[in-house]
């Protein structure tokens, strides 16, 4: 991984601020204070986000702004990266909020989460880290603060080999450890529980074979019951079947005296119909001669609707006339007054009301003339007109008249017509009453003799009635000795399927009570490994890897120490629990007592084999090109800066970035840049 440029926007004391970081070695230099330390907090908060403890937002975000952002552009593996993070001011804090990842020229919105989870993603870190509050990786492999450069030779052991297994990410075992504590605690609490719980496992057995052989009993009496219950099950259908023998001949008995009934009411019924037949037969004929003589017709129908038609169409066609007379009158009547006016008008007209010139008494005379000549022409028609209407009303009187008399004769054929047609019905009813009474005649007879033959069946079933009651009787008997084997039948079963209801509850909780004695072995087993021999196995795993590391931690520490402190009686080396062992003239000497360049060197020692074996042991960090340190001469010699040159040229990285106020450091690096801060405002300067 290598920096390309970082840019600031409301970060600290920067406004505004945008840097260009170069491959090769790289030094910030400027005075204290000036901001050369936000530079570096900035590239971890683009890559990390807002870390609890360590990078807050409330540090980073500039006092008075509402809000802030940083992007970085960096390379990994030939492509090309960028990554924006943004602050905003909230009532009573500092979040982040949503930003961006440009991957491959695509740029992808995510919340600070997720940026964090694709730049570590990115970086090789072990998936662990997404859910640590701290970039302990980056912090020791690409940049530890100045102010923690030197916390993690001081801190208590115990600490820094927390700290340690937490970097390393041999913390799990002991978090391995603990869980399976809490397991085993889990596992007591239901060893306990399953003990108690198949405490009775050997009564409820003995219980089940008891109920087992109670319901066997009350099996084999109620499979007795059920086969007495089936035989009088069979009596009963028998019984119920003579009854229904007997029933149908007691039905048989009342449907024959029920068809007698209806046969001696069919005969009286009969008998009335022949006799009012006959009455009307009689009646039919009188009325039949009376209007034989009655009938009288005035001629054809045919004609008089012929006639009536010849004349009403000419009575139709003297109106067409008349009201065309009409019309010829009143059309010669306008003409006349419309003459009539015109002529007054002339009479009295002095000027043309159109073209304004006088109106002579010669043109008024001859327009009189004229209209004079055409009002005797219009009076000689109007008096033909008239004339000839008065004759055609005359002739429409007689000829309306002759219309009517038509009509009545019309009529008259009609009522002659009806009563012919009334004659022929008579005597169509007449016939087909002779015929229904030759019918009635015949019916009647055979009914009389359907009444004897009834007569005599209903002899031979008298007795029917009394053999049906007794074989109900038998049936009731029959029927009450089913109830009760079925009533017996019935209770054995129900006791039968309790006894076996709670026999099978029984079995269920033996089963049950067998597979809690099954797990209850299972767990003992569990717990007996976890207890005996898995603490122990988490133990010799973890020290076999601190083992390994320790090994290669202690020999780069020593190299390291001895190319910064240059003295033949003071060396160093790592004991057991990763602490540095200072040793002069023979004799350990506590860091705390050393000079604080020789802290300085110790601290830089550790760190630079730190994050060597760190790259060493996770093989997929992808940020062993770069390096960044923050103030890691503070307190040297002359002679002590001399050896950053042989560091730099054994450490052999792409990118190295460098803050220090140290103006030596500025000869033994490729690039410088300086920071400078004025009123408040930091930003570089050339």
């Amino acid at each position: 991984m290598l920096l390309k440029s970082l840019s600031l926007r409301n970060i600290r004391s920067y406004i505004e601020q945008h840097i260009e970081l170069p491959s090769g070695s790289l030094v910030l230099s400027g005075d204290i204070g000036c901001g050369k330390s936000t530079i570096l907090l900035a590239i971890e908060f683009a890559l990390f986000g807002l870390l609890r403890g360590d990078v807050e937002g409330a540090a980073l975000l500039r006092n008075g702004a509402r809000e802030g952002s940083v992007e970085l552009t960096f390379v990994l593996d030939n492509k090309e990266y960028a990554v924006r993070r943004v602050l905003k001011r909230q009532k009573e804090k500092v979040a982040q909020d949503a930003g961006w990842l440009v991957t491959d020229g695509v740029q992808k919105e995510g919340t600070a989460q997720e940026l964090r989870a694709w730049i570590l993603d990115l970086l090789g870190y072990p998936a662990e880290f997404l859910t640590k509050s701290k970039a302990l990786l980056f912090r020791y492999t690409v940049f530890t603060p100045q102010e923690e450069m030197k916390r993690i030779l001081f801190e208590e052991k115990d600490a820094r080999l927390e700290t340690l297994r937490r970097v390393f990410n041999v913390d799990k075992y002991k978090r391995v450890k603990e869980n399976a504590h809490i397991y085993v605690r889990q596992l007591k609490e239901d060893r306990k529980s399953l003990e108690g719980f198949t405490q009775d496992l050997e009564a409820k057995r003995t219980l089940l074979g008891l109920k087992r052989e109670e319901a066997e009993a009350i099996r084999q009496r109620a499979d007795s019951t059920k086969k007495l219950l089936e035989d009088a099950r069979l009596k009963t259908q028998e019984m119920r079947a003579n009854v229904t023998q007997h029933d149908e001949a007691v039905k048989a008995a009342q449907r024959m005296k029920t068809e007698l009934s209806v046969v001696q009411t069919s005969l009286n019924h009969q008998q009335q119909l022949l006799q009012r037949t006959q009455s009307e037969q009689q009646r039919m004929q009188a009325q039949h001669d009376l209007m034989l003589k009655e009938i009288h017709s005035p001629g054809k129908l045919e004609d008089i609707r012929a006639m009536f038609s010849e004349k009403n169409g000419k009575l139709m066609e003297l109106e067409k006339t008349i009201r065309a007379f009409h019309v010829a009158i009143a059309q010669l009547s306008a003409t006349k007054s419309l003459s009539d006016d015109l002529k007054s008008k002339i009479a009295s007209l002095n000027h043309c009301p159109t073209c304004m010139q006088v109106v002579t008494q010669d043109h008024k005379n001859r327009i009189s003339f004229t209209e004079d000549q055409k009002l005797r022409e219009l009076q000689k028609h109007l008096d033909y007109n008239t004339s000839t209407k008065e004759q055609l009303e005359t002739q429409l009187i007689l000829l309306r008249q002759d219309v009517e008399q038509c009509r009545a004769q019309e009529q008259q054929a009609l009522l002659a017509q009806a009563k012919q047609k009334a004659i022929q019905d008579y005597a169509q009813q007449i016939s087909s009453r002779a015929q229904s009474i030759a019918q009635l005649q015949e019916e009647t007879v055979k009914l009389r003799e359907k009444q004897q033959e009834l007569l005599a069946l209903m002899e031979s079933t008298a007795s029917a009635e009394q053999q049906a009651v007794k074989a109900r009787q038998q049936l009731e008997a029959a029927m009450q000795d089913e109830r009760r084997l079925d009533v017996e039948f019935n209770r054995l079963a129900k006791e039968l399927e309790g006894i076996e209801s709670f026999a099978k509850s029984v079995q269920d909780e033996v089963r049950r009570k067998e597979d809690a004695k099954a797990k209850l072995q299972r767990v003992t087993a569990i717990q007996g490994w976890l207890t005996d021999q898995f603490g122990s196995l988490m133990d010799v795993m973890e020290k076999h890897v601190l083992a390994r590391v320790h090994r290669e931690f202690s020999d780069l520490f020593q190299s390291w120490f001895g190319i910064l402190v240059e003295e033949e009686l003071l060396s160093a080396r790592l004991d057991d629990s990763f602490s540095p062992v200072v040793v002069q003239n023979g004799y350990e000497v506590d860091v705390a007592n050393l000079s604080g360049g020789e802290k300085t060197a110790c601290a830089l020692a550790y760190r630079l084999a730190l994050n060597k074996v760190i790259n060493d042991v996770i093989s997929t960090i992808k940020t062993k090109d770069l390096l960044i340190l923050d103030e890691p001469t503070d307190g040297f010699s002359a002679e002590q800066l001399d050896k950053i040159r042989d560091v730099f040229e054994q450490l052999q990285l792409k990118q190295v970035i460098i803050v220090s106020h140290e103006s030596k450091i500025e000869s033994m690096v490729d690039t410088v840049m300086r920071v400078q801060k004025e009123g408040h405002v930091s930003r570089l300067v050339a």
